[in-house]
């Protein structure tokens, strides 16, 4: 839940991504948040079985995703949403949702 703990997204895109070399040790590439990414890779591959998502690429899928996560918690943490985080929560989601749906079925 990003309003609980958005600073699992915030980690992830503020100190992870542009501080790479400092967890080079023990940590390469999408280890260190293995857990989120396979999450996130179950989610899309259980949506394009069920035929709810379309096939795509993981890649740009997840960015699609991170990005509006990770929009929301830079703006949280900066303090300029008009509303609390969570009031946005639907419309975010539905946004990610018609990005990924499956426009054939």
């Amino acid at each position: 839940n990003i309003e609980k703990t958005p600073e699992i997204i915030e980690y992830f895109l503020r100190v992870y991504l542009s501080n790479r070399e400092v967890f080079s040790k023990g940590c390469e590439g999408f280890l260190c948040v293995g857990d989120f990414v396979t999450e996130v890779m179950i989610l899309l591959e259980e949506g394009a079985a069920s035929n709810e998502f379309r096939q795509q690429e993981f890649f740009p899928a997840f960015a699609l995703i991170m990005g509006a996560l990770g929009g929301f918690a830079f703006l949280s943490g900066e303090k300029v949403l008009d509303k609390k985080i969570s009031l946005y929560s639907e419309e975010v989601a539905n946004n990610i949702y018609r990005a990924l749906k499956n426009d054939d079925r």
